[in-house]
């Protein structure tokens, strides 16, 4: 009778040692000293070694093992034994093998990192680089460096523009959760299926938090009551109010403006909802080539419409089935590809812009920044543009999204135009003014397109404290924030002025007005600086 030998291999018989072996190569990866070639060598001559190795000392048999690396495999053993006899649970793992220490089983708590975390930066960097690359379902350590900033809050980067210690030590973090493999021969980074399926929750709840954005809201009382729609109001066939008597029907202590007394209401699944798009978004409206327009017309169940925009890039209205009357929804977009926000600070419109955007009267502002190219032409050092975009969602309270190419930023107005779609449809919208757009109930209080577009319009006539305002723009510092608790106290140039010449120390009265958002003081630097720009003979 032939006997047959059957050979019994173990996949990855020394986990510990291959996963810290990792972890060592790829610090030395990112601090790019000249151990890399070390630990290269004695983790391929690992993973080929077929049985298992008791401590750090027996791994000197191996090739590329010398005792300074079999003394740090025999610590790092140590302290981890030490650990195991504490947690009750342990489990050891690696992209081929998985052990369990002991008999207890314990449910997995799923993993979720903090949002614009490295660890969250490069889970999604890496889906959507996958999802641009179709077919290729890899990234270069070259490529994760050029993408990784936009999704992450933190400094990604090391002086030398490679990824830093921090990012590292999330990669690892996630190699261990089984999110991510690394190709150490290639230097290639991919998601596993279970990576797959986090990074995409992760690109989900990216619009899900924009449109849960509660509508904010300056001019309105904190009313709790129920709002009521008179049912003695006469309604015609399409939806709209007739009666001149439509009311809403409140407890004494809420006010009602004169804006609650319109006649133009639309009824819920009484209306479209439609994406406007700036016409200088576009080369013209007759350009079937046109980029914007192109990737615009992939998504052919969402409708959209090429307008001229007094302020902003994008925006959404709801348009009445029969009337084809407009109420702007209270969202709005301001694209800006990379070079471009390098270029609009420098030249001062980065905070005009913003500035406008605030008074546009559409309460939730979206800052969205397109990646061009490999982003090495942006006027600006990555760093400071980062810090713009920071100051922008911190400061200004704007909500900022990062997309990678044209095509991932019109991906991403399709799926508001969907979400806003099912979030409005059994909404009742209300016509108002600019000043009074606000939420109560089922009910939404919305302004005209044409009253938006109208307000917003540059050549409209400005105030002295408007004007005021743009002015203390101009100058280096002084943030939107600043500029309006300045103009709260002093409406005019002319009444600074005079509050100069009555105070001793007329270049510190500044200092101590409180920043609207932040409470906090402005300052002395900016006082003296709003000082020295008003009182100076020479222009500076």
């Amino acid at each position: 009778m032939d006997m047959k030998r059957i050979q019994f291999r173990l996949k990855c018989p020394n986990p510990l040692f291959e996963q810290w072996l990792g972890e060592l190569y790829r610090a030395a990866v990112a601090a790019n000293n000249s151990s890399q070639p070390t630990y290269k060598k004695a983790l391929q001559s690992l993973k080929k070694y077929p049985l298992v190795l008791r401590s750090g000392s027996e791994c000197a048999i191996l090739r590329g093992f010398g005792k300074k690396l079999c003394t740090i495999l025999d610590r790092k053993l140590a302290k981890y034994r030490k650990n195991v006899s504490i947690v009750s649970t342990p489990k050891v793992r690696c992209k081929r093998y998985s052990i369990s220490l002991q008999n207890n089983k314990t449910l997995p708590v799923e993993y979720t990192p903090e949002e614009r975390s490295e660890s969250y930066a490069i889970l999604v960097t890496l889906l959507t680089m996958e999802k641009e690359k179709d077919c290729k379902t890899t990234a270069s350590i070259n490529e994760l460096e050029r993408n990784i900033q936009q999704h992450c809050n933190g400094q990604c980067l090391n002086e030398k523009l490679h990824l830093n210690s921090k990012v590292w030590s999330s990669v690892n973090d996630l190699i261990q959760k089984e999110l991510i493999v690394w190709k150490m021969d290639s230097n290639d980074f991919s998601l596993t299926l279970k990576g797959k399926c986090l990074a995409k929750k992760l690109l989900d709840s990216i619009v899900s938090k924009v449109i849960e954005v509660p509508i904010l809201t300056k001019n309105i009382a904190s009313a709790t009551s129920t709002n009521k729609i008179n049912t003695d109001d006469k309604l015609s066939p399409d939806g709209l109010s007739c009666s001149s008597n439509t009311d809403l029907n409140m407890n004494s202590n809420n006010a009602i403006s004169d804006d609650d007394n319109t006649d133009v209401i639309f009824l819920p699944n009484s209306f479209d909802v439609l994406l406007l798009v700036d016409k200088q978004e576009t080369s013209g409206t007759t350009k079937k080539s046109d980029p914007t327009v192109c990737e615009l017309n992939k998504f052919g169940m969402i409708e959209y419409e090429l307008r001229h925009l007094k302020v902003g890039d994008f925006t959404w209205v709801a348009r009445h089935y029969q009337t084809r009357e407009e109420l702007v929804l209270p969202y709005i977009v301001e694209r800006k590809r990379i070079d471009d926000l390098g270029s609009s600070i420098k030249d001062g419109r980065f905070h005009e812009q913003k500035f406008r955007l605030k008074q546009c009267g559409i309460p939730n502002v979206i800052y969205m920044i397109e990646n061009y190219g490999e982003n090495q032409r942006t006027g600006l050092p990555m760093s400071t543009l980062m810090q713009a975009t920071t100051n922008t969602r911190i400061q200004d309270e704007f909500l900022t999204h990062f997309t990678s190419s044209l095509a991932g930023s019109i991906k991403f107005l399709a799926m508001m135009t969907k979400n806003l779609q099912n979030r409005y449809k059994e909404k009742t919208l209300k016509k108002c003014n600019k000043e009074k757009t606000r939420e109560r109930g089922d009910t939404i209080f919305l302004m005209s397109f044409s009253d938006f577009n109208k307000s917003s319009s540059k050549s409209k006539t400005l105030s002295v404290s408007d004007m005021f305002i743009k002015q203390l723009l101009q100058l280096k510092g002084i943030t939107i924030e600043k500029a309006l608790s300045v103009v709260s106290l002093y409406k005019t140039p002319s009444n600074l002025m005079k509050a100069f010449e009555n105070e001793e120390k007329p270049d510190s009265i500044l200092s101590m007005i409180k920043n609207s958002n932040t409470k906090s003081n402005i300052g002395p630097v900016v006082g003296k600086l709003i000082y020295k720009y008003f009182t100076s003979e020479e222009l500076f």
